[in-house]
């Protein structure tokens, strides 16, 4: 079980080159300077990539996944590009290392003002009559209830600094669904689908947006939870 001594805070100066800064922040103001963004499932493709979006943007961000040695990848090169990341081991399925992620954003940053849940798992490929009611169930734990757990616990925190926002990974089948054998995959993601617009409507009162991106297919590897 990963502890609290394991986040790792990361900062380092810009790399120089020829009398320049180098990072790949934009010359504009940074919309997100200021912020600390939580990025689940932030040890390769879209999470990688989004940590750093949120970083060139200015944020802070807290890089939360099962992944350790990654995670520290992707965190040493947020800040040779100028940003700061802090790397907290954690598995996205196990509630005390969801709660620590959360409490960990505060500690150390102060708060939490963003969240991207893109942690998860792609599910079995099997055919629906051919399927367990087991793997069913684990399949919807690690899509969709996966998904609550976090937003459970980082609800409370985004409000504590007066709202924020929320972004979950749906993925464009919960829209146009699938032939393929991955019934359980869709369900979970039309679940998330769901669970996005009932936050939206029940939190948007108090200063906090919850949306959610539907992509299409990616060449990046998956991170699971």
């Amino acid at each position: 079980m990963p502890h609290r001594d394991t986040a790792r805070l990361h900062r380092r100066s810009p790399l120089m080159a020829n009398g320049a800064v180098t990072t790949t922040q934009p010359s504009s103001p940074q919309r997100l300077s200021g912020k600390v963004a939580l990025v689940t499932g932030a040890s390769s493709g879209i999470g990688e990539a989004s940590a750093k979006a949120l970083a060139a943007q200015g944020a802070r961000v807290v890089l939360a996944a099962r992944r350790e040695k990654e995670l520290e990848r992707v965190a040493e090169e947020i800040e040779d590009s100028g940003g700061e990341a802090l790397v907290v081991r954690a598995d996205m399925f196990v509630v005390e290392d969801v709660v620590n992620a959360v409490r960990t954003a505060e500690k150390r940053f102060g708060g939490l003002d963003v969240a991207f849940n893109n942690a998860g798992i792609p599910g079995l490929t099997v055919p629906i009559a051919e399927r367990t009611v087991e793997s069913w169930r684990a399949d919807i734990e690690g899509i969709l209830t996966s998904t609550f757990v976090a937003m459970r616990h980082e609800i409370p925190a985004i409000l504590r600094r007066g709202g924020g926002t929320i972004i979950n990974n749906a993925s464009v089948l919960s829209v146009v669904g699938s032939s393929g054998g991955v019934s359980s995959y869709v369900a979970g993601k039309r679940g998330v689908l769901g669970l996005t617009r009932a936050a939206a409507l029940e939190l948007a009162p108090q200063g906090l947006r919850v949306n959610a991106i539907a992509l299409g297919p990616s060449t990046r590897r998956c991170s699971v939870p």
